[in-house]
């Protein structure tokens, strides 16, 4: 009885506190000023149509006019505030279930995180760099383009990548799907657009972040 009880309180310890950062956030080009409301997770096309930036893509001839966003690097942030609860244990996690692609992620100005596969989850510690009150967290989206080409340019031979549209996308026969971990529909098919970047690509929070506390054991509870 003694044993199942202690056990019993264990389990109940190590049940994670979590908060989904889904509210609050904002965008904008690396480059320029503007702030607007943005939707997470969700993408940059989105965003955009929402604010009145860029037409319907699916619209006619759209996409041949939105070539442009893949070339860009973007910004997403937002700003939260953890309950004395919550900051009182001792491992504190991000966790991203998806970052699509490149993407450096910042906590109070400090980078705590750099991505670079879409295909998998991204987690760090960041107990270190909590402020008790108002906290920044912010994402710089590289474009893969930009990211990409200098590797495609430095071989001296050149890899084949059929779905790859990059004559569509402006950059003549430089197919650069081949060297990200990223979906290779984004890059175009004969079924759909080539939107590199962001509809569901590159600049993407295509799924959910998570603040966790984790407590691995009733000693993790430990001031």
């Amino acid at each position: 009885m003694l044993t199942s009880t202690l056990l019993c309180s264990a389990l109940l310890i190590a049940v994670p506190l979590r908060r989904e950062l889904n509210e609050g956030w904002k965008f904008k080009q690396a480059r320029l000023n503007n702030w607007y409301p943005a939707t997470v997770p969700g993408v940059v096309h989105t965003d955009l149509m929402d604010n009145k930036i860029i037409e319907d893509p699916f619209f006619r001839l759209n996409e041949r006019s939105m070539q442009w966003i893949d070339k860009e690097d973007w910004i997403y942030q937002t700003t939260f505030r953890l309950t004395p609860e919550m900051m009182e244990k001792q491992n504190i996690e991000l966790v991203f279930k998806g970052l699509d692609t490149y993407a450096d992620v910042y906590l109070n100005n400090k980078k705590i995180l750099e991505a670079n596969n879409m295909f998998r989850e991204w987690r760090t510690n960041i107990k270190p760099n909590l402020e008790p009150g108002e906290n920044i967290l912010k994402i710089y989206f590289h474009s893969p383009i930009k990211v990409d080409i200098p590797k495609w340019d430095a071989l001296p031979y050149q890899y084949e990548a059929s779905n790859d549209q990059s004559e569509n996308g402006g950059v003549f026969n430089k197919k650069v799907s081949v060297f990200a971990r990223k979906a290779g529909y984004h890059y175009g098919w004969d079924w759909g657009h080539a939107w590199l970047l962001p509809v569901y690509g590159a600049l993407c929070t295509w799924r959910l972040g998570t603040m966790r506390n984790s407590m691995m054991s009733s000693s993790a509870n430990r001031k």
